[in-house]
């Protein structure tokens, strides 16, 4: 049983990836990144697509804009106290700054 949980949650991960790399491709074969990442192999595979998903470069990427967005939200905060919010934070600002233990 355990095994096959092993084998179930890895091939979600290279669906992932997979699923990363064509997306890079669409964005190429619209204008939207470097010609570059349109480059697809014999076989039809996105080539550099798969080469970045694979090194977690998208990962990282992913993680520094989710920093920026929290420090926005944090920063915005700060500098407008005042500003009306028609939807409020459940536990309030201060408690919002403090990560879940998960």
């Amino acid at each position: 049983m355990v095994e096959s949980l092993d084998s179930s949650s890895f091939s979600s991960v290279k669906y992932g990836d997979v699923y990363d790399s064509f997306q890079l491709l669409g964005m190429a074969e619209m204008g939207m990144l470097p010609d570059f990442f349109a480059t697809r192999t014999p076989y039809g595979t996105p080539l550099i697509g798969i080469i970045f998903s694979a090194s977690g470069v998208q990962k990282i990427s992913s993680t520094v804009w989710d920093v920026m967005e929290f420090a926005a939200f944090v920063k915005t905060r700060i500098e407008h106290p005042a500003t009306l919010r028609p939807l409020k934070i459940p536990l309030g600002s201060v408690l919002m700054c403090i990560p879940p233990p998960f």
